[in-house]
């Protein structure tokens, strides 16, 4: 589960319950929003800001495709 909130409250009632989603999660850096990306059913995709609490001493791992994406900022080591 990832604490996330959108940047702008009013984008949440944009959201179709059929819409497929992209969580740009490689973005993640302390104190920068992400990015998701929605591509409606019907109609053009549009894309709105997330904000995170996670520091630097937390580490992120996000598996696809059995690999993770991101590292642990401290030690640099992948996180599995």
């Amino acid at each position: 589960m990832l604490p996330l909130t959108f940047e702008n409250p009013e984008d949440y009632d944009k959201i179709n319950p059929d819409d497929k989603v992209d969580l740009l999660c490689t973005e993640i850096a302390v104190g920068k929003p992400i990015t998701i990306r929605f591509k409606p059913k019907s109609g053009s995709p549009w894309e709105t800001k997330l904000v995170h609490t996670f520091n630097e001493g937390m580490c992120f791992s996000f598996p696809i495709l059995d690999r993770p994406l991101l590292t642990c900022p401290r030690s640099n080591q992948v996180v599995p």
